[in-house]
């Protein structure tokens, strides 16, 4: 989920709560479940095995104005319970990295790292891509285009082709937002050289994936989870698959989906600008032949706020969060 400029964002977005409904927290049996330190605002999460082991790769940003300034891709390596920044190698010179979305794809037997990254100062949300070594990360080409005006999350495909959403027509902009406006998009990037829009009047779409032909949209404003039929460059067929408030990235346990969500709007909008105002974390199972969903983690945000991502590596899940400096371990099962 996006966030931009968030103390001015605090100042009118109490408005919110006059176009959300309230949503009790869902309560569930505690499971075991503990904190590993990151870096500020591990927003997404991705698993990776290219090196012959699995790692998690963690997108870092600081994204309030009373923390120093941070962003950089982690990694964490589960066996050894150990974690430290990836190092990157042959950026353009004067590159400004503050990783977003993020998306792991093996193209023609190569792994790749695809970064969304935001330069508001300039305007600039590029799409950068890397080659993924073991222990780095090696710039391999930027993608930019007008149409990518606030990208929020994205989705490779295996010949190059990319979608991304874009959760508003501008990015930062508070009026879609407070007025739960459909101004969000997706944009298709055909691997070659043409940029195109395949969706529209999507309520801040802050979440994408997809598995063979079938492609997954969390509508945050929406209280929505599309799918859609992907071919060919184009999304048809779309339809509601379930309904939840607040949807951000969605991640896949085989053929599911698990969603990080925000049931609370009010108290997302007072965690923003301190992070002793908890926001609550809850994690879904939605299946994807019904559209069921089966609560996965709960939490009221005194364990962590704002979750904005779930990850399945070795029987765990991983979760991560917005703005502050750790993500969270538990069982599966």
């Amino acid at each position: 989920m996006s966030i931009n400029n968030p103390i001015k964002f605090v100042g009118i977005a109490s408005m919110l709560f006059l176009f959300n409904f309230c949503t009790s927290l869902p309560q569930m049996s505690q499971k075991e479940a503990h904190s590993i330190p990151s870096g500020y605002g591990p927003e997404d999460i991705v698993a990776d095995n290219s090196a012959g082991y699995e790692r998690l790769l963690i997108s870092c940003t600081a994204r309030r104005t009373d923390t120093e300034a941070y962003g950089e891709i982690e990694e964490y390596y589960p066996d050894q319970q150990s974690h430290r920044i990836l190092k990157r190698e042959g950026e353009p010179e004067g590159l400004l990295f503050k990783p977003h979305g993020i998306y792991l794809a093996r193209i023609d037997n190569i792994p790749y790292l695809y970064v969304i990254s935001h330069n508001d100062e300039d305007h600039q949300h590029p799409v950068i891509r890397y080659m993924i070594e073991e222990n780095q990360l090696v710039f391999n080409k930027l993608y930019s285009s007008p149409l990518l005006v606030s990208p929020n999350a994205i989705t490779v495909f295996n010949n190059g082709s990319f979608l991304v959403c874009n959760d508003a027509s501008k990015r930062g902009s508070r009026m879609e937002q407070i007025l739960g406006l459909k101004k969000g998009s997706i944009v298709y990037y055909d691997g070659a050289d043409d940029w195109t829009i395949v969706a529209d009047k999507l309520g801040m779409p802050a979440g994408i994936n997809h598995l063979n032909n079938t492609v997954y949209v969390s509508a945050a404003t929406e209280n929505k989870i599309y799918q859609y039929r992907f071919w060919d460059g184009q999304l048809s067929e779309k339809r509601v698959l379930c309904e939840a408030k607040g949807p951000d990235n969605i991640r896949f346990s085989d053929q599911d989906l698990l969603v990080a969500c925000h049931l609370k709007t009010m108290k997302f909008v007072k965690h923003i600008s301190d992070s002793e105002n908890p926001s609550p974390t809850v994690i879904y199972l939605c299946e994807s032949s019904t559209g069921s969903l089966n609560l996965v983690f709960s939490n009221d945000g005194t364990f962590i706020s704002a979750g904005s991502v779930a990850v399945e590596l070795q029987n765990k899940i991983y979760i991560g969060q917005i703005f502050e400096s750790f993500i969270v371990s538990m069982n599966k099962d």
